[in-house]
């Protein structure tokens, strides 16, 4: 048995035709990115409105790293930057 073929506490993603931590995987997603879609997807059939705000917190945070130069193509290449030293 595989990670896939079980689910702790619940069954709103193994009920779902592909898993949301699939779609990250092989979309290469970050963190973020990653826990819009999670909420995306279940929000019907886990916990309602609150995922929605949810989105909206994540997506207000995303927004702020990006106005702030600390997200999206810019974050990459300073991230890179450090890691070649």
């Amino acid at each position: 048995m595989n990670a896939l073929d079980k689910q702790i506490d619940g069954t709103h993603y193994k009920a779902m035709g592909i898993q949301p931590w699939e779609i990250i995987e092989k979309n290469h997603l970050d963190y973020f990115e990653g826990a819009i879609l999670k909420y995306l997807l279940r929000w019907r059939t886990k916990d309602g409105v609150i995922d929605l705000d949810k989105i909206i917190h994540y997506v207000e945070r995303m927004k702020e790293m990006a106005q702030e130069g600390y997200y999206g193509e810019k974050f990459i290449i300073v991230e890179e930057k450090k890691c070649q030293g």
